[in-house]
């Protein structure tokens, strides 16, 4: 099998494995690692970006490793509240004007994955900017 075969058959196998995750990157596709070292794909990445999960709320984070619908996050700030842009697409382009944005959490784990996007470098600074809510 080709190193062309064998990422196509990465690809194909993750789209099939993760069918409640949409997959946003702009033009990112060579920052994600792809292992089948694991039971299914795994990806892995170091950029920045938003997580939404189905329950659990929306997340800005990096160093993140997904398998199926888990998402392990090695740094993260939960997004409670937002307020300057109408979506999380718009979240991962321009960022927020203000909001609630939570501490930053080492090692957060959220089981139920349904959204990734891929953030921009200036929604990176605009959401590593914002106040630290909290009570």
């Amino acid at each position: 099998m080709t190193d062309e075969q064998f990422t196509a058959f990465v690809v194909l196998l993750a789209a099939v494995s993760l069918p409640s995750v949409s997959l946003l990157f702009a033009g990112a596709w060579e920052l994600w690692s792809y292992s089948t070292k694991s039971k299914g794909a795994r990806l892995m990445s170091k950029q920045y970006h938003i997580i939404r999960g189905r329950d659990s709320g929306v997340f800005f984070a990096c160093d993140i490793e997904l398998e199926g619908t888990q998402a392990a996050m090695g740094w993260s700030r939960m997004i409670h509240y937002w307020e300057g842009a109408a979506a999380l697409s718009q979240v991962s382009v321009d960022g927020i004007r203000s909001g609630r944005v939570c501490v930053p959490v080492e090692g957060r784990i959220v089981l139920d994955v349904c959204e990734i996007i891929s953030c921009t470098d200036a929604a990176a600074e605009n959401l590593l900017a914002q106040k630290e809510w909290t009570a």
